[in-house]
């Protein structure tokens, strides 16, 4: 019999490696947005080494940095703009000593947190990505803006069926006067995922329900999730 890998439920990084490990081939293309500094871009490229990765980032220096960290990956592509519903240029919020809290909505910040406004290019991936690049996977981290992102990737999720993880913070959401709701509807009904907590989907536990979804929104339990097509077994 078949048994699953025994991990620290306590260590997300452990979670996320097992989670990526399992559900990626290696042939798979991937998209990394708002791929800050580059730990999904690593599991990527050492699970699916045969496939092509963009990755996705607006903040200036961190893609400088993702540039040197990943130098001489030659299946990388490296994209220098933000991702949302709208092809267009936006003020964008650079967050200069706490460059993780950058985005496209302005928020509340820590009181030593400096930022400026930069004006930054912004596509959609359905327009974005070649025709016939095919999205294995998704990561989306955008400090609140992913129902845009989605949104904006409709056409390729229901086209490519990817395996999409994304962080959700309400704390974060909250910028963008959105519902946690209205993610999980989009998801669960347009896009035709079930989603799961990185631990629920290790445990062999079913997807969540809307109700548990935003319970766990809410209360800030986990800000990271998974969403998979409803057709596929995993």
């Amino acid at each position: 019999m078949l048994r699953r890998p025994v991990i620290k439920l306590n260590s997300s990084a452990a979670l996320l490696n097992q989670i990526v490990k399992r559900i990626l081939r290696k042939e798979d293309h991937c998209v990394d947005v708002g791929a800050h500094r580059g730990h999904m871009l690593k599991l990527f490229s050492k699970y699916a080494p045969d496939g092509v990765h963009y990755a996705i980032e607006p903040v200036p220096d961190l893609m400088q940095q993702l540039k040197r960290q990943f130098k001489g990956k030659g299946n990388i592509r490296f994209v220098e703009k933000a991702v949302a519903d709208v092809n267009d240029h936006l003020d964008f919020m650079y967050v200069i000593n706490k460059p993780a809290l950058s985005g496209i909505m302005e928020r509340e910040l820590p009181r030593r947190a400096r930022s400026i406004s930069i004006l930054v290019a912004c596509v959609t991936l359905d327009d974005f990505l070649p025709a016939d690049y095919r999205m294995g996977a998704l990561k989306i981290d955008v400090c609140g803006g992913e129902q845009q992102v989605l949104t904006g990737a409709r056409n390729r999720i229901l086209r490519d069926r990817p395996r999409i993880f994304f962080r959700h913070y309400h704390k974060e959401l909250s910028c963008y006067n959105a519902r946690p709701q209205d993610t999980f509807e989009l998801l669960s009904g347009e896009l035709r995922m079930r989603i799961y907590t990185p631990r629920d989907f290790i445990s062999g536990k079913g997807p969540l329900t809307s109700e548990r979804f935003v319970s766990i929104f809410q209360r800030g339990d986990d800000k990271y999730f998974l969403a998979l097509p409803a057709e596929e077994k995993f």
